[in-house]
């Protein structure tokens, strides 16, 4: 019988005397202690009893002032980004003042020239071109995963250089084809909607829906 709750009225005969347990709130946990289960430290919500699921709202939920506020909640303790302007996981969700809050308080890290993704948003030392090759540093770690390549480079061998690739917003490990109407497709739009930056697009006289 210990530490199960007891229904509000039950009555236990302790021979001479009667034990009854209150439950006011309705939640199945007494007031009384002993006989009538774990105590119901709030028995005017029933929210609030031993075990209760420990809600971000400034209540004592499971009746355990060490267990903190909002321990229960489904996002407490996962990793967050506090109020700066890098898009690091510094911090974790808790409540605070019942209501969910993260504790990043590193402030902004800057993204520096060290080869590094130090504002966390996946890209590396934007800003920064630390060869002197023209091409931004971000862009060759974007592509090539390091900084060996120059401006002048043609890795993909068609007909454009890094700098150009870079300048046209293409991929520069991507090889540009030649694209023929109507060999390769039937319509000029068909050509485009398949055509990759710096592909090549020949169109055959003739008339073209």
């Amino acid at each position: 019988m210990d530490g199960e709750p007891r229904p509000s009225g039950t009555t236990y005969d302790m021979g001479a005397d009667e034990y009854v347990c209150t439950d006011v709130d309705g939640d199945d946990y007494a007031v009384d202690g002993g006989m009538c289960g774990p105590v119901d430290c709030d028995d005017n919500d029933n929210t609030v009893y031993p075990s209760a699921t420990e809600l971000c709202d400034g209540k004592d939920n499971d009746c355990d002032p060490a267990t903190d506020d909002g321990t229960d909640e489904t996002w407490f303790g996962d990793a967050c980004d506090g109020a700066d302007t890098d898009l690091c996981l510094e911090g974790n969700y808790i409540c605070s003042d019942s209501a969910q809050a993260c504790n990043d308080y590193s402030g902004n890290d800057l993204e520096v020239c060290d080869g590094v993704d130090n504002n966390c948003d996946n890209r590396r030392d934007e800003g920064c071109d630390e060869d002197d090759d023209e091409l931004p540093d971000d862009w060759e770690y974007e592509f090539f995963d390091n900084l060996d390549e120059d401006s002048d480079g043609n890795p993909d061998r068609d007909a454009y250089t890094n700098l150009q690739e870079y300048e046209r917003e293409c991929d520069p490990t991507f090889t540009a084809i030649t694209i023929n109407v109507p060999g390769g497709y039937s319509t000029i739009q068909g050509a485009i909607n398949n055509a990759f930056c710096g592909d090549l697009i020949l169109v055959a006289p003739g008339t073209y829906t």
